[in-house]
């Protein structure tokens, strides 16, 4: 049916073109802003690959497990009595500092974000595309609703 004569079906179709365009919007932004986060484990000798990373947590060779903070834990290394002390330091999740030596660590964990937009362009066009489905399916009905 073709609403030019009833001004009340064309207020209502404008009302679910407000609301599909703003059902698009936001699934758009949804999707646009999920990112996935990939977790690595490394041997506590493999520090090139871990120096840069965001650690979580560390398994000592006791099997205790030390965890970081929302910070996270960082490599470093001093020079100490003409020893090179590799260390990964940090807070744990109560604000105390953690301090421990390579030698006492058996495996470390790390966060690593996505280090390109790919991913970010590509929920982007998922929601695009995905808002362009529910416009459409939305207008189809509400002109066969009438």
């Amino acid at each position: 049916m073709v609403c030019v004569v009833n001004p009340t079906c064309y207020f209502y179709n404008m009302q679910i073109l407000s609301h599909v365009t703003k059902l698009f919007l936001i699934s758009a932004f949804l999707l646009q802003s999920c990112a996935s986060v990939k977790e690595y484990q490394y041997t506590s000798d493999d520090y090139l690959s871990y120096k840069d990373e965001y650690i979580t947590s560390v398994t000592l060779k006791n099997g205790d497990i030390a965890t970081y903070d929302k910070g996270g834990g960082r490599y470093a290394y001093s020079f100490q009595d003409s020893v090179n002390r590799h260390r990964i330091v940090g807070f744990d999740v109560n604000g105390r500092p953690i301090s421990l030596t390579l030698d006492r660590v058996l495996e470390v964990h790390c966060e690593v974000p996505p280090k390109n937009s790919d991913s970010a362009f590509g929920g982007f066009l998922l929601g695009a595309l995905a808002g362009a489905a529910a416009m459409f399916l939305f207008i189809l009905a509400s002109f066969s609703a009438h």
